[in-house]
């Protein structure tokens, strides 16, 4: 039987070291080679941030405060973002603009919606995106969303192409705009704590 263990344990530690092996071959780059590629890799990132900066500087100096993300080729944009700050009211427009820094988590966002601008006011937020989602299908996760999050649906109208959702959560209110445009729905989500008395 101690034959046999030992058999056993040789077989496990000659399949062990061929994985070992083999896993350690799996790139048939030199060190150098692989110093050299990642070197490159820097090289390129660091070329497209400084592309990224530069159009920044040009924007500032004609007045506009811009955030540029290139893609990793440095020839596309990614993300544009201007910013914007007025009387406490900070906002950004561009293309694939996140949502603004502190956006309540219970506020529900349909998946896919491409927003173009953000603003924080004092009490609240708002976005405005696009939706390839048809309005019925964005009403409906509105109102199940929202109530699944806690907020008590309020009254809600459809004027043309225009709906607008209400929903209250204590002092805040939520209010949900979808207007058809024919080939997307724009949607807006704007969300304000009213004040007490």
């Amino acid at each position: 039987m101690n034959a046999q263990k030992t058999m056993n344990l040789a077989a496990a530690i000659a399949i062990l070291a061929s994985a070992l092996l083999i896993a350690g071959c799996s790139d048939d780059r030199s060190e150098s080679e692989k110093r050299a590629a990642d070197a490159a890799d820097t090289r390129d990132s660091a070329a497209v941030e400084a592309r990224e900066r530069q159009l920044e500087q040009i924007a500032r100096r004609h007045g506009v405060e811009v955030d540029v993300e290139l893609d990793d080729s440095g020839q596309s944009v990614d993300r544009l973002t201007i910013n914007h700050s007025v009387a406490g009211h900070t906002g950004q427009y561009g293309s694939n603009v996140a949502l603004p820094e502190g956006f309540p988590d219970d506020v529900p966002v349909p998946e896919g919606l491409a927003i173009f601008a953000n603003s924080k006011v004092p009490h609240g937020y708002m976005i405005q995106g696009r939706s390839s989602e048809d309005a019925a299908r964005l009403q409906a996760f509105f109102n199940e969303a929202a109530v699944a999050a806690g907020w008590q649906p309020g009254p809600s109208s459809a004027t043309g192409p225009i709906q607008q959702l209400q929903f209250d959560l204590g002092r805040r209110k939520l209010g949900v705009t979808i207007t058809e445009t024919g080939t997307e729905r724009l949607v807006q989500i704007s969300t304000i704590e009213m004040p007490q008395g």
